[in-house]
């Protein structure tokens, strides 16, 4: 993460895939990517929803960092699993 993170820092993504597991690692990732998020373009997130003893506040950490975001979760209707998103406005 140290390295990757940098080394994105002049990109912008119409997709960004989020499978952290942890609060912190949500949380660093969120406001790292968020505004590299384009408008239209979706992030998705691997653990909302999930168990929250294995996946420890990942749930919270999106949670918070939206909290204050025109953007609200939504889930993706037509998966065998639930896969939940938000669609950058």
């Amino acid at each position: 993460m140290k390295n990757t993170l940098p080394s994105l820092k002049n990109k912008k993504f119409k997709l960004v895939h989020l499978d952290c597991d942890f609060y912190q690692s949500y949380k660093i990732r969120l406001e790292f990517l968020y505004d590299r998020a384009l408008p239209g373009g979706y992030m998705v997130f691997d653990e909302y929803k999930r168990d929250k003893c294995t996946y420890l506040g990942a749930q919270r950490a999106i949670d918070e960092f939206l909290k204050y975001k025109p953007e609200k979760i939504q889930c993706f209707e037509e998966t065998k699993r639930q896969r939940f998103f938000i669609k950058k406005l």
